[in-house]
């Protein structure tokens, strides 16, 4: 659940910002999350909710960082 600890000490401020300065940085941060969610092999279904959420605030698609 380390993907929740990142999304909640993140606020949705930041990742827009993130969004709006520029794809390669918010690109960035949803690989490094993802790299975390899949740290233990697996990404739980929470996990997967909780990466979602940060795709979605930084105006990207999940899919294309799993």
């Amino acid at each position: 659940m380390a993907a929740r600890s990142l999304l909640s000490n993140t606020s949705s401020t930041y990742l827009s910002a993130l969004a709006r300065g520029g794809t390669r940085e918010a690109e960035d941060v949803l690989d490094v999350a993802v790299a975390i969610a899949e740290a233990d092999g697996e990404v739980e279904p929470e996990e997967r909710k909780v990466l979602e959420e940060i795709a979605n605030a930084l105006g990207l698609r999940l899919e294309n960082h799993l």
